[in-house]
């Protein structure tokens, strides 16, 4: 096991924006000078980060401090320890960055495809049918249900039981042999704000979405862009706006979404990959991470002989821009739901008032 150095740290600790993290992985509101975290279930609500100090504090423990125990302490990607959360934060300073390690340790082998497979497999706990997921994406997220069921169909998307027994949606990466090679989940249950990957994901695959023919076999056309995402569900958002906006979301171009701006390796593999294919647009997050790493992969690709561009959604993310579109709220399906109710009730004792003011007035009338 290699050894932190205070000099790794404090590259950490200057060179992560803790907003931008904390955008990456929650939804936050401005209030003056510095934003609260948003959750469903309220775990987190007490969480303010201050970007002018690059920090948080958690009134609801009285703990704070700076991005890598924000990391430990809200359990992003499921980190807890000091050691994982600076290894985490450096890799989004320095995608390339490695870990050195000792003479006496062994370097970490490099899974086989049958082992990388196997092992997601294992750790993918399927559920008895897709139909949370679905309600999910469509009535949460906007998704069009075309490009969900598209999804479905694809075996990318995948109805899951989370590590607390919850309910989750996975959105799994396949190679061009179609074997698994990431695997991304999301809880969707109104009390969970899980959220991580897979030990095992390949993230110099992603997750990749050819356009189909008419036969519905996927094919590549060097004429066509290929579009490139942060999340599968920003993808997804992209696809909807077309479908909205008259276009097929199955043709026109080539879609890839990395995980994260920092994990921009996967488009990078696949430009190496297929060398014929020179047209790129990248649509990472309208944000300060997702500028930052845009313009490195852009700068990157076109070393490599591309064409790269970049595309800006209104808002933070594709998704944030499709909800905007639909009028779709943040509040959850159980809010939406309570509030439906209590208009219902309210509807209900207008309409009793109404009889009663009616029967009163007939009765004045005899």
């Amino acid at each position: 096991m290699s050894k932190i150095t205070k000099r790794t740290i404090e590259n950490v600790k200057n060179g992560v924006n803790i907003l931008d993290l904390a955008q990456e992985y929650f939804s936050l509101k401005r209030k003056g000078n510095c934003y609260q975290i948003e959750s469903e279930n309220g775990q987190f609500d007490s969480v303010m980060i201050y970007p002018e100090t690059n920090s948080f504090y958690r009134w609801s423990r009285a703990e704070g401090g700076d991005v890598i125990k924000f990391v430990t302490e809200l359990e992003i990607e499921g980190i807890k320890d000091f050691r994982d959360a600076v290894i985490f934060l450096q890799k989004r300073v320095d995608p390339n960055f490695l870990e050195t390690p000792k003479k006496a340790v062994k370097e970490k082998r490099v899974l086989s495809k049958k082992e990388r497979v196997k092992l997601l497999e294992e750790k993918l706990i399927r559920d008895i049918n897709n139909k949370n997921a679905i309600a999910y994406l469509i009535k949460e997220r906007g998704i069009n249900k075309d490009v969900v069921y598209e999804g479905i169909k694809r075996e990318n998307i995948l109805q899951v039981k989370t590590e607390n027994g919850t309910p989750g949606v996975a959105f799994i990466g396949r190679d061009d042999y179609n074997l698994l090679a990431c695997v991304t989940i999301r809880g969707i249950n109104n009390n969970s704000n899980f959220k991580g990957e897979l030990k095992g994901c390949d993230y110099s695959v992603g997750w990749r979405w050819h356009p189909t023919d008419a036969d519905g076999k996927r094919y590549l056309d060097p004429e066509m862009p290929v579009v490139c995402f942060e999340s599968y569900i920003d993808m997804m958002s992209y696809m909807s706006l077309k479908e909205e906006f008259g276009e097929r979301f199955n043709d026109g171009c080539t879609y890839i979404a990395t995980g994260s701006a920092t994990k921009y390796k996967a488009v990078l593999e696949f430009a190496k990959e297929n060398p014929n294919i020179n047209n790129y647009e990248i649509a990472f997050d309208n944000d300060d991470a997702g500028n930052r790493f845009s313009q490195k992969l852009i700068e990157q690709l076109k070393e490599m002989g591309n064409d790269a561009t970049r595309i800006v959604s209104e808002e933070k993310d594709w998704n944030d821009d499709l909800k905007k579109f639909k009028g779709i709220t943040s509040k959850s399906i159980a809010q939406r739901r309570k509030e439906a109710k209590s208009k219902s009730k309210e509807n209900i004792c207008k309409k009793e008032y109404s009889k009663n003011i009616k029967r009163d007035s007939i009765v004045v009338e005899r």
